[in-house]
Order: structure tokens, then sequence, then C-alpha cells
């Protein structure tokens, strides 16, 4: 709220108030994934709806709702306006995830605040059956960790975790039934950073045979096997403080969400360093999710309404 004036007579009181919000477009993607065109607004609400993944036929969008301090969790056609409810909103926290290969679960990773009793944010990692029913719990851990998963016909997941000095990130392998599995690899911080904004980021290549690396505070990319054997490093130079990596559907570059000036970018970013802006945005937002037959991409989006209000008899 902001720029508050009250009349003479002190009965009216005006004053200029907004919200932000995430929401979600989704465009097309030319060949190559180096031109976004024709994006279209996916959810429509004014208030905070995003996408968690894409079904593995890339026909439908899973959504997550968050209202006040509780999410829900929809999915919805590319073809539709309308989501259909798998959660209704309840459960407190934030959720982001990934769908498991064989779309019958949503892992969810849900953030709680802190308590009343001034605990640390902690997390938990749900499983959530496709069609519907209560979130299950499979693994609560006290530092960040983030779970991502390959495209069929494989069948892998990775969890990768901070450790308890804060100067590595272990990548375990992941089921949902089961949890967490044995340790694949570890990679070493650079420098100690700010773990909730200057970290390592690891994720599974959609064939399940590599990482994606990216040391967000240098600005570089790399690739490795499952067990930290360096195969290649991207040769893209300036892309700046990363804070967002995907896999292309072709596994031919990536889409890397890096901050500049006011805001935040969403770049595809090729095997051999070529550089592609596909959007602009405001705030710690424009994350990028290409479908899985690398036709469309999702984008998360923070958005800004403002509006003057006017009370009385206050």
């Amino acid at each position: 709220m902001s720029s508050g004036s009250v009349t003479d007579n002190d009965i009216r009181l005006t004053f200029a108030s907004w919200p932000g919000f995430f929401t979600t477009y989704v465009a097309h993607l030319d060949p190559g994934g180096t031109r976004a065109r024709d994006a279209r607004h996916f959810t429509l609400n004014d208030s905070n709806d995003y996408v968690v993944d894409w079904t593995k036929d890339s026909k439908t969008i899973i959504i997550a709702q968050h209202r006040g301090d509780s999410w829900g969790l929809y999915k919805q056609s590319l073809d539709s306006e309308t989501p259909e409810q798998i959660i209704q909103p309840g459960p407190r926290g934030w959720l982001t995830g990934v769908m498991s290969p064989d779309d019958k679960w949503i892992i969810g990773n849900v953030w709680a605040g802190p308590s009343e009793s001034s605990s640390p944010v902690r997390m938990t990692i749900v499983r959530i059956s496709f069609s519907g029913g209560a979130p299950e719990t499979v693994l609560e851990v006290s530092r960040p960790a983030q779970v991502s998963c390959a495209r069929p016909p494989s069948t892998t997941c990775v969890i990768v975790e901070e450790s308890d000095d804060h100067k590595q990130e272990v990548v375990s392998s992941f089921d949902p039934i089961k949890g967490r599995g044995p340790e694949l690899a570890r990679f070493v911080q650079h420098q100690p950073v700010d773990s909730s904004e200057e970290n390592l980021i690891i994720t599974i290549s959609p064939d399940g045979s590599r990482l994606g690396v990216a040391q967000s505070a240098e600005g570089s990319i790399e690739i490795y096997s499952q067990h930290a054997q360096l195969i290649s490093k991207i040769p893209a130079r300036n892309l700046g403080k990363i804070i967002g990596l995907s896999w292309a559907a072709d596994q031919n570059g990536f889409f890397v969400t890096r901050k500049v000036q006011g805001g935040t970018e969403l770049l595809h970013v090729d095997l051999r360093g070529r550089v592609a802006s596909l959007r602009k945005c405001l705030g710690q937002a424009c994350s990028g999710l290409p479908s899985p037959d690398g036709r469309f991409v999702a984008i998360i989006e923070r958005k800004q309404t403002m509006n003057m209000w006017m009370m009385e008899n206050f």
C-alpha cells in the first residue's frame, strides 16, 4: 500500500494497493527452441497459479494454486480454459514439483514457513496420485532439496540436497514410493553462497543418463554423468547469475533463467553456447518448462495489478 491521503473532514481515506502473483503462459517453440511465439495466458486468475509440470503426452499441464497460506493442485489440457481439480486448496505451505515418468504420481516439494517457535523453514516431499487423493509424505528434510525426473522410457528420478556443511550438493536416486535411494554423486560449491539465492542447480536429462549443472553465481553450465564425471562444458559467456535451469526436450540445450537489471530473463542456450533471448520478466520469475514433445514452453511469470481504494468511516 502507498499514496494514502485523507479528506479534510477525516471521513474518507484513499490509498493505492497492489498484489503480486505468479501466473503461467504457454508459447509455441520454433524448432531448436530459439524463439517462443504466440504466447497466451494459460492461467486466467489474478492470483498465484503456476505450472508444476507436463504430462508425458504434452497435452496437459499440472497447475499449482496458492491461496493465502495453502495450496491446491489442478490439471488443465492445452485446449481448455478450465482447470480440473486434483487436490482443492487446503494443505499449508507452497508447492513445487514434478511428474513421475509413468504419470502416476506428482512428486511435490512442499515448503512450510517458520512455526510459532521460530523453527527453520522445513520441506516435505510428498507423492500425489494423478487421479486425486490426499498427499502422502515420502520424505522430510530440513534443508533445500529438489526432485527431478527423466521422461519415458527412462524411469529415473533423482533428489538433490544440500550437505550438512552447506558446501556440497548431494545427488541420490529417488523413487516416489520408496523415497531416497543410493547416493550417486556430490558436487562442491565453488564458493560459499546463500542456498536460497545462489546454489548449484542440478537437473536430470530427459533420457535419464546425464545431469545438467549450473553454477549460479558464476553463470556456467556443465554436463555430467550420473556419477559426476564431466562430459562437457557449454562455452556460453556472460550468462550472469543463473537462477533456473531446464533441459530442452531434444537434449540439445537448456532453458535458462538469469537475473537482469529490474527482473529476470528466459534464455535458450544450446550445447555450442549460442544464446537466444525468449522473454524478459519482472521479479524472480520467467522460468521456462518445455513440453516433452518440444513444441511448447510453459512460462511462469510474476505479475502485478494496482488499484486505488477509498474507505469511509474508518
